[in-house]
């Protein structure tokens, strides 16, 4: 699940503006991969189309995953893992952020609107990337 091919990730670092995508996780076996096959600091939103917030974060979320190169971000869909999302994972609202980091696993899983994006999830993922 590469981001970009390798002269992209040049550019990146070079200061272009060409946007890191967000990886979409469509079934629990592509979730399973992202968490627990990808090394580093991973974000995991766990968002709906039919939740307002979850829309309105995209937008900073795309800026984050673009400021952060180190970083692996992925879009989790509830609608279609519901049950998982509830009773594996313990999401309540929405939208719901997980971070990961390196083979540790899960380390920190909160609901996080959009007006917190930058205060909240911005403010734990540099807590962790400053472990790493």
């Amino acid at each position: 699940m590469a981001f970009w091919t390798s002269n992209e990730a040049e550019d990146d670092k070079a200061g272009s503006s060409i946007p890191r995508p967000i990886v979409s996780l469509k079934t629990l076996d592509d979730y399973i991969e992202a968490v627990e096959s990808v090394s580093g600091v991973r974000v995991v939103k766990i968002g709906a189309d039919f939740c307002r917030s979850c829309r309105a974060t995209a937008p900073k979320l795309r800026k984050m995953a673009n400021k952060y190169a180190d970083v692996s971000f992925y879009e989790f869909d509830y609608s279609k893992n519901e049950k998982f999302c509830k009773e594996e994972l313990g999401v309540e609202r929405l939208p719901h952020f997980e971070i990961f980091v390196n083979e540790e696993g899960r380390k920190e899983s909160f609901p996080c609107g959009w007006d917190q994006i930058y205060s909240k999830l911005e403010g734990r993922l540099i807590e962790h990337l400053g472990k790493c």
